[in-house]
């Protein structure tokens, strides 16, 4: 009988890592979309990197420039960007939604450094002040931020973000392996480039 029990148990466990396998399968797909031009870097990289961020968040803003000095540095990484409003906020949101809508004028590498050094409240005057320094068309960017494709991609972000298991931003999901929330650590563009190449098994 104990016998029998062990088996089914094994038998459960292999199901069980199988149904993981796949499921960080399907993540690592997922998570790697591209989605109005999102991807930075790389384009046709050997490694995806995946950063879930908030343009508001302090933490997010000082990681944006070590990580992409370490992209820059190895060269070969395909960044993917997908920002979310780390407490709901229609705040969040609204800036979020700033750069899918300029990334369907393609503009979203523009956009992502403009928000990450030029981040403020998001009012009217913002808005088109953002628009006239990366020459957008202005009406259609409002149009944008307000498609409802746009906040099915917000609120994928954030669904994704939880189900790779974290609850902190800035967070990385490097080659689909593991995850890296850098926190408060002193992190460096040779610290992120070593978790690269881990990730590729050097």
């Amino acid at each position: 009988m104990a016998y029998k029990v062990f088996i089914g148990i094994i038998v459960l466990a292999c199901a069980y890592m199988l149904y993981g396998s796949v499921s960080v399968l399907v993540l690592k797909s997922s998570a790697g979309k591209e989605y109005a031009g999102n991807i930075l870097g790389a384009a046709q990289g050997d490694l995806t990197v995946v950063e879930f961020f908030d343009y508001s968040c302090t933490s997010c803003k000082d990681f944006a420039p070590v990580l992409m000095r370490a992209v820059e540095q190895d060269g070969s990484v395909r960044l993917v960007l997908r920002p979310i409003s780390s407490d709901g906020g229609e705040e969040g949101k609204m800036i979020a939604r700033l750069a899918y809508a300029a990334g369907r004028q393609g503009k979203f590498a523009q956009a992502h450094r403009n928000l990450i050094d030029n981040y403020r409240v998001v009012d009217d005057a913002y808005v088109e002040g953002f628009a006239e320094a990366l020459d957008l068309d202005l009406q259609q960017l409002i149009q944008d931020m307000q498609d409802q494709d746009v906040a099915d991609t917000l609120e994928e972000n954030v669904k994704t973000l939880v189900r790779i298991g974290s609850v902190s931003i800035p967070t990385l999901l490097i080659g689909g392996k593991f995850v890296y929330s850098p926190g408060e650590k002193n992190n460096t563009s040779d610290t992120l480039m070593d978790l690269f190449n881990q990730a590729r098994g050097l």
